[in-house]
């Protein structure tokens, strides 16, 4: 079943540098390596919450030169979360 999209994905830090670089520079960048190599569809659940392994983490760290952490990857989905608890009132 398709799962309809976050409208917050793009609002964590995470998000944001990934619209800010583009997915597909991303695929682009990380298929250099044959042990990074992803799909378009894989860089948008990583956006829906489900985080990348580290080697492709620590890659994603390294392609934003500084602009991103491991701390914003993963916690990605934890921001998303707080994100529409919000959006719905719900924040504690």
């Amino acid at each position: 079943m398709h799962q309809p999209r976050d409208p917050f994905r793009w609002d964590t830090d995470f998000g944001r540098w990934v619209r800010s670089y583009g997915v597909g520079r991303i695929v682009q960048a990380l298929g250099q390596d044959p042990d990074l190599r992803v799909t378009s569809q894989s860089v948008y659940e990583w956006l829906q919450g489900h985080a990348p392994r580290p080697p492709r983490a620590a890659a994603l760290v390294r392609l934003s030169e500084g602009c991103l952490t491991l701390e914003a990857i993963y916690g990605h989905r934890s921001q998303l979360e707080a994100l529409g608890r919000e959006d719905h009132g719900d924040a504690e």
